[in-house]
């Protein structure tokens, strides 16, 4: 005869890849035949849900936090760039840098072509944030601004605005 074992399987909001489980039985000293059962995750790949305005004076660090839709059990690869608004990348700005630990430790950014860069988010990290310097001039030039964007993949660039207050 035969017969069927039901198990249930949990919905959650991590991005986890299919997991597989095996279920095994046996009569007595007989071994064990084994079965392997496959549960499909069904959540939606990360995207980036917000990038968050900052603000600063001239000569400080204008802090941004970048939020995911979610978390993963692995590690998700975000794209970002930084865009000239009134502000110019490279000469309103200076070194950019990427905290993936909640602000505890900086790592330099390398800006690429069109000032793109990317970070590889840990597994079970919901956000990181982007640290740009604003630097220092003699110009009156009132306030200036440059946008960061930020997706996965092919998703559009969510933004946030910067803004360097003129001092």
């Amino acid at each position: 005869g035969s017969f069927q074992v039901r198990v249930a399987a949990v919905t959650d909001s991590i991005v986890e890849g299919n997991e597989t489980y095996t279920l095994g039985a046996g009569i007595g000293a007989q071994a064990a035949v084994t079965g392997t059962g496959t549960i499909v995750d069904t959540t939606a790949a990360l995207t980036v849900a917000s990038v968050s305005a900052a603000s600063g004076n001239e000569g400080t660090n204008l802090t941004h936090t970048v939020s995911l839709s979610g978390t993963s059990t692995s590690a998700t690869t975000v794209n970002l760039s930084l865009t000239n608004g009134s502000a110019t990348i490279g000469t309103d700005t200076g070194t950019v840098q990427v905290s993936t630990d909640g602000g505890t430790t900086w790592n330099n950014a390398t800006l690429g072509a069109g000032n793109s860069f990317s970070v590889n988010v840990p597994a079970n990290t919901g956000s990181f944030q982007v640290r740009v310097a604003a630097t220092t001039d003699t110009i009156v030039e009132g306030n200036e601004t440059y946008t960061l964007g930020a997706g996965v993949g092919a998703q559009a660039a969510v933004t946030g605005t910067g803004t360097i207050v003129d001092t």
